[in-house]
């Protein structure tokens, strides 16, 4: 059996912790390609509606310094 030891960062529910994912690389690949969505969508190999809803879901916003 495999035992997985607790980070500081721990998730209290796995939603959480793929939603946090899910963020971290979404917003990683926006910064490298410009905030271009159509570069970024196919960067995560997903369509570029599916991008702009996880983004407004997770709360992801251009940086003002981005534009």
């Amino acid at each position: 059996m495999t035992h997985v030891r607790p980070t500081s960062n721990a998730f209290s529910t796995l939603r959480e912790a793929v939603a946090e994912t899910e963020r971290q690389m979404i917003t990683r690949q926006l910064q490298e390609t410009n905030y271009n969505l159509l570069q970024t969508a196919k960067r995560l190999e997903i369509d570029r509606n599916t991008l702009k809803r996880k983004m407004r879901l997770l709360g992801i916003v251009r940086d003002a310094q981005s534009s």
